[in-house]
């Protein structure tokens, strides 16, 4: 299954404030923007995904363990045959 959402509808928390819904990544790398940043997040099976982070929460750090979670309306379609 392919899915497509925009960076901001990925919410960032602690894994203890986490929703049961949310998955574990890790940080890989940030870009601070001032009002917002974007975040390159591993999740636990290799995927990587970005999040725009717009609140202003505690500073995270590269490698740190942290949740993630949707917010709102996703697309997502079946995989085609022969793509990855």
């Amino acid at each position: 299954m392919t899915v497509m959402l925009r960076p901001e509808q990925m919410g960032v928390t602690a894994r203890d404030r986490a929703p049961d819904s949310a998955v574990t990544a890790t940080v890989l790398h940030q870009d601070f923007y001032g009002h917002d940043a974007m975040i390159t997040l591993g999740l636990t099976d290799g995927t990587r995904v970005t999040a725009r982070i717009l609140d202003a929460g505690k500073p995270l750090a590269l490698g740190d363990d942290v949740a993630v979670h949707v917010r709102g309306v996703v697309r997502a379609w079946p995989r085609t045959v022969g793509s990855s």
